[in-house]
């Protein structure tokens, strides 16, 4: 019979392990004493494909190229693993595989250790759930161990592992693998990090701005951990943590570490002020909520590139206040924008507002207001979601009915594709009852523009987006006409014909 051949590693620290050529080797020559063709091998290396590895592994590569190569092969065939796990942890995951075999030629699953899977027949199905199954509790066994472990850890106030942490050493291996800092790795200090790590907080503490200090550190060629260029997300992160205080943290809980501090707990505790207190400013006006209403929808008109949020001091006569423009440099340092459009936030968005209500004024949307999807639905969110959940129990039934012998395949399919067909229908009305529910802010009968004053600032953001694609401000010359906002009477040297606005169909 024709044959394919799995292998997979769940993990390969330096891409050099001979785990998948061994294992191909092994199916091969399993596969060729019984007299069967190996058609093709398919490897996916450095894997994981555990419920908890799977949060940080990417995603296999060999293993759809495997699914895709039996569905256009014109013979019965079969796949040659060494072990079940190589392929599943995860009972869901066999579902397709057995619509596969429903509708290709894939007849069986075989192992090299001797176990045989017949897709054909109901029992040879539940043999192979069964056998994923285990392997599933073995991989939830070994994660609760995991866990046990590193609470372990932490309590000797040692480091979990994982990637290097800026200013202590991180794990040194030979070309064998050998390690080489044995009792050093998460502990020793590399002192010109740690150097660095004290200048990023003095200059923060004399009042460097934390874009600044990550745009200087680029500059200077400086690298992270990773060896990549500096974030300020990053950078704050490294001088938030405990860790640079020679404190364990696990689970919220804190344990004295076995590594040195880098700077005093006094120090930390005036850099977390700093920056905390940044976090809650958003926007300009320092308020600790959004002010800004078309971020991610306002596009710079020569090049393209998303306009930023900014507030502070510009143009020669120091005018300040809200703004959007096109940054040169984005936060990593690198060239981003062409850095020469710039405008005051307020009349681009009074404009904006003013076209949006009017569309949502006009007879054409007050016609399809009243059609809107959600509008005539009975129903409420909530319950929804509970029939939704519902439905997911009923599934996991359906599968554990499966799994005990108590339906048949062919009954599992069936209830399922119900399950399925109604939890579908249920997510299309939890949809349309948000949407709904968003449009019904405005009013029917009363004034729009009173119901978009008392509106929050995310709310409108939310009506902005379901009739705008994109806003783009076009070039302007300084000193342009006057401009005025009749409901408020505000005026603006702004010109109106600057700004473009796109539609959605």
């Amino acid at each position: 019979m024709d044959t394919f051949t799995y292998q997979r590693l769940s993990e390969d620290r330096f891409g050099r392990s001979p785990n998948c050529a061994i294992q191909e080797k092994e199916n091969r020559e399993f596969a060729e004493a019984q007299g069967d063709t190996v058609v093709d091998s398919f490897s996916d290396n450095d894997i994981s494909i555990s419920r908890e590895g799977r949060k940080q592994s990417r995603p296999r590569e060999g293993y759809p190229k495997l699914l895709a190569a039996i569905e256009v092969h014109p013979r019965p065939c079969k796949i040659v693993i060494t072990e079940m796990p190589r392929l599943y942890r995860d009972p869901e995951e066999l579902i397709p595989l057995f619509r596969l075999a429903e509708k290709t030629g894939l007849k069986k699953i075989e192992t090299t250790d001797g176990m045989y899977y017949d897709l054909s027949t109901g029992q040879g199905i539940h043999n192979a759930i069964v056998a994923v199954s285990a392997a599933a509790l073995e991989s939830r066994r070994m994660s609760d161990r995991l866990r046990r472990k590193r609470k372990a850890l932490a309590e000797e106030g040692r480091p979990h592992g994982g990637n290097r942490a800026y200013g202590y050493e991180g794990a040194v291996y030979d070309e064998k693998g050998v390690l080489l800092n044995p009792g050093r790795v998460g502990i020793a200090i590399i002192e010109h990090e740690a150097a660095i790590i004290r200048e990023c907080i003095e200059r923060l503490l004399s009042g460097w701005p934390i874009r600044s200090i990550v745009r200087d550190l680029n500059k200077r060629g400086i690298k992270t951990a990773g060896g990549g260029k500096w974030h300020p997300t990053q950078l704050k992160r490294i001088l938030v943590s405990k860790r640079i205080v020679g404190i364990r943290v696990h689970l919220g809980q804190e344990y004295p570490a076995q590594w040195p501090a880098i700077i005093t707990e006094e120090e930390h505790h005036q850099v977390c002020a700093i920056l905390q207190a940044a976090d809650r400013f958003k926007g300009s006006s320092k308020k600790g909520s959004r002010s800004y209403l078309l971020t991610g929808l306002i596009y710079c008109g020569l090049c393209g590139k998303p306009l930023m949020a900014s507030g502070g001091v510009y143009g020669n006569r120091g005018h300040s206040g809200r703004r959007y423009r096109c940054k040169k440099t984005n936060a990593w340092g690198n060239v981003f924008g062409c850095g020469k459009i710039a405008r005051l936030a307020m009349p681009v968005e009074l404009l904006v507002s003013e076209a949006v209500m009017r569309r949502y004024s006009s007879p054409a949307f007050a016609e399809a207001l009243a059609e809107a999807p959600g509008i005539k639905e009975d129903g409420d969110l909530a319950g929804l979601a509970a029939d939704d959940k519902a439905a997911r129990n009923r599934l996991a039934d359906v599968e554990r009915g499966f799994s005990s012998g108590q339906l048949s395949y062919e009954e599992m399919i069936r209830i399922k594709g119900m399950i399925d067909e109604a939890r579908a229908s249920i997510q299309a009305k939890m949809a349309k009852l948000e949407t709904g529910r968003l449009v019904l802010t405005l009013p029917a009968n009363g004034s729009l523009r009173e119901a978009w004053g008392k509106a929050d600032l995310d709310t409108r953001r939310q009506l902005v987006a379901l009739l705008v694609e994109r806003v783009t401000l076009l070039p302007g010359r300084c000193g342009g006409s006057t401009w005025t906002h009749e409901p408020s009477g505000s005026r603006f040297v702004f010109n109106p014909q600057s700004v473009r606005i796109s539609w959605r169909v």
